[in-house]
């Protein structure tokens, strides 16, 4: 990746990603559904098209007969309205029949009739034989303790009744969902959070056979059609990994405040803030106008001191400090507290620091919470549920708050520490030519996404560009540039060009590097731009009518690079990582620019990339970032770079700044600074309609086929006294608009989508339950479908995905036109 010569791919993968899997086998979810269910109503349809026929026919002699000449006598008019009424009600003929229609027509009804009637009773068996068979299959997976044990971790009050209610041997109706919820979680997705999935190394381009592994297992290779021998070791699913486990932020931050709180003021952190947001309103009088003293000890409060520590770095009295600061608090210029850094390495380690610094009475039960917290990894399942109710009370004894957050939300629950799995599957591998094949097959899509990101920063850029000969200034004050508004880009969505290559009437549409080339959506200076992101893709497991030979599902593009934090950095090692190598690839891509993350604010989590060598714009307040020097957003002004990009700069340092693109949920709002980061990779949702098919361009699946139907159109099953009918009410809707069995559904009041099996009764409950509060719904194929999965254990097929890290081209020295 430090450079391309003639030939190569514009793309490049980086040689470490991360293999990202489910932590139960596939078939546990996709094993529930009865293929009896779905035979017996392929029966009844059948039956009922025969039916259907049967009555075209005798409708047909029945109007003859009724328009005879001469007319019927008044006897047969009282025959033609009982076949009439039989006919509607789908009943046998009469006797009196015989006078209006043929022997054969009469016989060809009655039979279908029977059939009917008859297929309509083996059904509604079928269902109910069917639901129980679920039900019980369900409770068994829920005595299992693999998949107890990560509901515990997950939800406390969940996991009692369900265990309870299973082990006695049935589910409540309402708890039958709440299982059947947690079962499509740990099967159906390849999320990290221990059994909800395990995370470990990928080695691209490694050449080479997977090194025995010390812990035994299953050598495995599959022969994938695009990258060839993909090697590895299994040792099983989830049940197999590892495991660490992590003191959550939120927990960290509450025995903080409680440390502090018993404390007092010397343990506090003076933090300068930055304003409100990009709607601040200006500074008032008394704010603008600052002594010498305050602007002193303001310009120091950056988060690293405590108030007794910047008294000594001012050389002054520490109750002289401290009442100065707490003056510039009452101003709202300064904050008063201790934060757990955003983009901390270890939470318990910033909580012991603190307590050792108290030395209190609360304090000092503090490292024996973080010890019991740390051991809780090695606890087995039958000891887990105690130890849990233990640290829930110590943590409640030391902060006087409850352990869990969002108590009985499905998605909500947080516990005060969580766990991380890894080594299920050990020396991953994929060989030179195969990493070869993958970039070659990357590179239009991603030139694609480049593109599209590239024309949005580009408008933001030329704006700022307007306002500085607006101003008759070389620069603005970062600070002012965040308060713009500016206009939304139209590239925010895919561009009309793109748009008109789509037929919604296909169920997928191909598309080639010169469709898009054709249509103008290939920008020809990207090579002047730093481009780079993390791609999750998933193989689709070869060729099958579903997946087309050897396709790459594009299932995820982050705008971050590299996507490194806790917990990943602390399941392996930076060595493994290859992180010097990487910030190395960094730096070069960048320059002659620094590379710079925003600050955030999350308050269940901390960040998702790691600083790695970045500096940290502090944008509302002044914090530290391990491994990121702070810079306050009201020092950096924006300007026109020599290479042609508009970007921060410090003037004091003499440093341009690249602004990485931030997420949606980081809770702090760059404003019009975003038009100074880099351009944002990211992977747009196109909608014609109430369908949309498949995309792939060139190979690679760029979005799965949906379908947005209007809520009001989806049947959905009672809440009570569902029967087979209802059923296939559904499971006929799904055909009609051509679904496959497997999809995944997201509703707007879910925050992540699920798995639906139509031939699934549980699966269509849930279905059902999910659309009552909602107001919209999304269906999308699923790709890859069970069946095709690639990830083979000795427990199972995984669901499973590989987090790449791609760039293009090299460093971004030269200039540009924008």
């Amino acid at each position: 990746m430090t450079g391309r010569t003639a030939g190569t791919p514009p793309w490049t993968v980086f040689e470490v990603g991360m293999l990202r899997s489910a932590g139960l086998p596939s078939r546990w979810l996709s094993g529930l559904a009865s293929p009896r269910l779905a035979a017996v109503d392929a029966e009844l349809t059948a039956a009922h098209h025969e039916l259907v026929t049967a009555r075209r026919l005798a409708v047909t002699e029945l109007r003859a007969a009724r328009a005879a000449e001469p007319p019927p006598p008044p006897s047969a008019v009282k025959a033609v309205k009982a076949v009439n009424r039989a006919l509607d009600r789908a009943r046998t003929l009469p006797h009196a029949a015989e006078g209006i229609l043929s022997g054969s027509v009469r016989d060809g009804w009655n039979t279908a009739v029977e059939r009917h009637e008859h297929l309509s009773a083996a059904f509604e068996t079928a269902w109910r034989t069917a639901l129980a068979e679920e039900h019980a299959a369900l409770a068994r997976h829920v005595t299992d303790e693999a998949f107890a044990e990560a509901v515990l971790m997950n939800s406390r009050g969940a996991h009692d009744t369900l265990v309870r209610e299973a082990t006695a041997g049935s589910l409540r109706f309402a708890n039958q969902r709440v299982a059947y919820r947690y079962l499509q979680r740990l099967c159906g997705k390849a999320e990290s959070g221990g059994h909800g999935g395990p995370v470990n190394l990928f080695l691209l381009g490694e050449g080479r056979e997977a090194d025995p592994s010390p812990n035994g297992g299953t050598a495995i290779t599959y022969d994938d059609p695009l990258l060839g021998p993909v090697r590895y070791t299994g040792l099983g699913d989830g049940r197999a990994a590892r495991r660490r486990v992590f003191l959550s932020h939120w927990a960290a931050q509450a025995l903080i405040d409680a440390i502090v709180e018993e404390g007092g003021a010397g343990l506090l952190r003076p933090c300068r803030l930055l304003g409100d947001g990009p709607a601040a309103p200006p500074p008032t009088e008394a704010e603008a106008t600052l002594t010498e003293a305050e602007a002193t000890l303001l310009a120091a409060a950056d988060g690293s001191r405590s108030l007794a520590g910047l008294a000594a770095f001012l050389g002054e009295d520490t109750e002289k400090t401290a009442a100065l600061a707490a003056e510039l608090a009452a101003r709202g210029l300064l904050a008063l507290d201790r934060r757990v850094p955003g983009y901390t390495g270890d939470p318990a380690s910033d909580v012991a620091r603190v307590a050792r610094e108290a030395g209190t009475e609360r304090a000092g039960r503090v490292p024996a919470l973080l010890e019991r917290i740390e051991r809780f990894a090695r606890r087995p399942y039958h000891r887990r549920a105690e130890e849990l109710d233990g640290i829930a009370a110590d943590f409640t004894a030391c902060t006087g708050r409850p352990a869990w957050r969002g108590r009985g939300r499905f998605y909500a629950d947080r516990f005060v520490l969580s766990e991380e799995a890894s080594g299920n599957i050990e020396g991953a591998t994929v060989g030179p030519e195969g990493l070869r094949a993958l970039c070659e097959r990357l590179g239009t899509v991603l030139d694609l996404l480049a593109s599209r990101a590239v024309t949005q920063r580009l408008s933001g850029q030329r704006r700022i560009k307007e306002l500085l000969r607006r101003s008759g200034t070389d620069t603005l004050p970062a600070a002012e540039v965040r308060r713009l508004t500016l206009p939304p880009s139209a590239a925010e969505r895919m561009p009309e060009a793109f748009v008109r290559l789509l037929p919604a009437a296909a169920e997928c549409v191909e598309l080639s590097r010169a469709d898009l080339e054709e249509a103008g959506l290939l920008r020809t200076d990207l090579e002047a731009w730093p481009l780079f992101g993390a791609a999750d893709l998933m193989l689709t497991g070869g060729a099958s009518a579903a997946s087309g030979p050897g396709l790459i599902v594009l299932s995820e593009l982050h705008h971050i690079w590299p996507p490194l934090a806790q917990p990943w950095r602390a399941l392996f090692s930076d060595e493994a990582w290859r992180l010097d190598r990487l910030g190395k690839l960094l730096e070069a891509a960048l320059a002659p620019a620094k590379p710079m993350i925003q600050q955030i604010r999350r308050d269940q989590k901390g960040t998702d990339s790691s600083p790695l060598g970045h500096h940290l714009l502090c944008l509302e307040r002044m914090e530290q970032g391990p491994g990121a020097g702070p810079v306050a957003v009201d020092e950096l002004v924006v300007r026109e770079w020599g290479n042609g990009f508009v970007g921060l700069h410090s003037p004091e340092r003499g440093e341009d700044y690249w602004l990485f693109p931030d997420y949606d949920d980081n809770g702090v709002d760059p404003g019009g600074l975003a038009h100074c980061a880099l351009p944002a990779l990211e992977l747009p949702a196109v909608r014609l309609g109430e369908h949309t098919p498949r995309i792939v361009v060139d190979g690679v699946v760029l979005q799965r086929r949906r379908w947005d139907p209007p809520l009001a159109s989806v049947p959905v099953l009672p809440a009570r006294g569902a029967t087979g009918r209802h059923w296939r009410e559904v499971h006929h809707w799904r055909r009609r608009l051509g679904m496959p069995r497997h999809v995944f559904f997201l509703t707007d009041a879910e925050p992540k989508p699920m798995w639906l099996d139509f031939e699934s009764a549980l699966s269509v409950a849930n279905l059902s339950h999910a659309l009552r509060t909602a107001r919209a719904v999304t269906f999308t194929e699923m790709l890859p479908h069970p069946e095709a999965l690639w990830l083979r254990t000795p427990s199972g097929t995984l669901v499973s995905e590989i987090r790449t890290l791609v760039a293009r081209g090299t460093a971004a020295t030269g200039g540009t036109a924008v």
